[in-house]
């Protein structure tokens, strides 16, 4: 399925958007992660829970299309 959906993103700006918005709503549930590690302190205050949450999907998508 995912095959299907790669190949309709560069095809269909109706999917192109859909997987957008996913990965919209992937990123922000990540943010919500990241920030509770902050409340308890399992993670660094400084990091911005929001730049790093983009970094941390972003990399992981790159193996999601792999065979």
């Amino acid at each position: 399925m995912m095959k299907v959906v790669k190949e309709a993103i560069g095809a269909s700006p109706e999917i192109d958007h859909k997987w957008y918005m996913t990965r919209e709503r992937f990123i922000e549930q990540i943010s919500v992660g990241i920030r509770y590690a902050q409340v308890q302190k399992l993670v660094k205050q400084p990091l911005d829970p929001s730049l790093t949450a983009r970094v941390w999907f972003y990399s992981n998508e790159m193996f999601m299309w792999e065979d």
